[in-house]
């Protein structure tokens, strides 16, 4: 009986210590190994210019969202049907653009207000940087199948971003912006099928949500450190 009882005891210390172990991973601490799970800091810091191919569909046309981004916060977005590029937009660091057809425009002012504090073109890496992002635990939440950490980040522009991590593998599962300050960024994002690229864990395939509006994305291809100059965002 005594055994018994000791064996029961030492279930619930086990347990006990486990969950307290648990309680004490802080949102930082979660972030740093979500930055190990997907290839590690030293690797993802070697990243200067990232370009990706998504295929999606939108108005019953397949079309292409190209993106690329150069260090320290440059980006361009481009709308390709059928080696046509239909509408793109643009970020030098400073300013914005966007062109349809043949006619450049300046962006308006809400089209790029959290490019400005981009500092990595992995954003894990800025979530982890003080000077930019402030990042609170908020507990633990289901999303879909897998259970997940939540984290608030919030920048220091005042935009709001919720972070859902798995909790098996340390891979982001979803982001939830709720601020909606910048315009044409999708304010929730599921991220699925992680696949390993040079060394690099990165989803093959998103779910893009805007109220009523679902966008089913899938990348095609993507590289590192080639092939984007200056003059891309120009």
């Amino acid at each position: 009986m005594k055994s018994i009882f000791a064996l029961i005891l030492l279930s619930f210390l086990f347990i006990h210590q486990s969950f307290s172990q648990e309680k004490a991973l802080t949102a930082l601490q979660i972030l740093n190994k979500s930055i190990d799970a997907i290839g590690g800091e030293k690797l993802l810091r070697t990243v200067k210019t990232r370009y990706t191919d998504d295929e999606t569909t939108m108005k019953g046309s397949k079309v292409h969202w190209i993106v690329k981004v150069m260090l320290p916060n440059k980006g361009l977005f481009q709308i390709v049907y059928n080696d046509t590029i239909l509408y793109q937009s643009g970020f030098d660091g400073k300013t914005g653009f966007e062109t349809r057809g043949d006619t450049k425009v300046p962006a308006e002012p809400t089209k790029f207000l959290d490019k400005i504090y981009m500092r990595n073109i992995f954003e894990l890496l800025d979530f982890i940087d003080p000077s930019l992002w402030k990042m609170k635990l908020m507990g633990t939440e289901k999303v879909e199948d897998k259970i997940c950490y939540k984290i608030k980040g919030t920048l220091i522009n005042g935009t709001i971003e919720y972070i859902f991590i798995d909790k098996s593998t340390f891979l982001t599962i979803k982001t939830e912006n709720i601020s909606k300050k910048e315009r044409g960024r999708y304010p929730i994002v599921y991220c699925y099928n992680y696949k390993r690229f040079g060394g690099i864990l990165y989803p093959y395939d998103f779910k893009a949500i805007d109220g009523k509006l679902v966008q089913l994305v899938h990348l095609v291809k993507m590289s590192v450190n080639e092939n984007i100059t200056e003059e891309d965002f120009k």
